[in-house]
């Protein structure tokens, strides 16, 4: 039977453990990034490895949350129901979210560029570097974040908010908000208020159009084609 956001979800969902499934959903995500650069420290990793490190990290994180969602919460990790497209819609819906994207980041990046804020990330320069060197490392950096990113801030944490304040807008602002503050340690406002941007994006995109797939099609993309392009004309640092 099919687990749809609807008014008999609603009434048997217990609050609180809702509650409990987003934040803990929220510390595993934080723990995985903090974690992996403790081991770095402790076990003097490199930081080829202590990237490889972080990936496998969050993908624990994952597995830790969807254990819970089966055994705690008795329930899907997606609470909408997947909606079905054709592989013309699928291509067509990945062109025209990305291309929004494009359009939003850049007005932003000009309004960014006039009031004179730091863009350049020293943190986000060094993965860069780390990345010259092994393309398996960014597909598997792309495909985590597609995947895992999509999975936890839309798919998990976005219906469960609609379903503690049953407001749209606050599903979507408060996940987009999570979802910018993750990229915090690249250190400029600019990476975390980007994604924010983007996490709106998606947000609208799910609670529109029910689909998951899409967006770790978008999500990987994005993720993939910007670090190209870093890669192809970002000075070697």
């Amino acid at each position: 039977m099919a687990f749809l956001l609807n008014n008999m979800t609603i009434e048997h969902s217990n609050k609180k453990t809702i509650t409990i499934g987003i934040i803990v959903s929220i510390v595993l995500f934080f723990a995985a990034l903090v974690v992996s650069k403790l081991l770095k420290d402790v076990l003097l990793l490199s930081d080829e490895a202590a990237l490889f490190t972080s990936r496998f990290a969050i993908w624990f994180a994952l597995a830790i949350l969807f254990i819970y969602v089966r055994q705690i919460e008795k329930q899907p990790l997606l609470l909408w129901q997947e909606k079905k497209y054709s592989v013309g819609y699928y291509i067509l819906s990945v062109i025209t979210t990305l291309l929004v994207v494009v359009a939003v980041l850049i007005v932003f990046s000009i309004v960014w560029t006039l009031l004179g804020l730091k863009k350049d990330s020293n943190s986000l320069n060094k993965i860069i570097d780390i990345f010259r060197h092994n393309h398996f490392l960014v597909v598997l950096t792309c495909l985590t974040a597609g995947i895992t990113e999509e999975l936890v801030f839309r798919g998990y944490i976005m219906p469960r908010l609609q379903l503690l304040f049953n407001k749209t807008y606050l599903s979507i602002i408060i996940s987009s908000v999570i979802f910018g503050l993750i990229h915090f340690g690249y250190g400029t406002a600019l990476n975390v208020i980007g994604p924010f941007i983007i996490g709106l994006v998606f947000a609208l995109h799910y609670y529109k159009y029910r689909n998951i797939k899409i967006l770790i099609i978008c999500h990987f993309l994005w993720d993939y084609v910007v670090i190209l392009l870093k890669l192809n004309f970002q000075p070697e640092g």
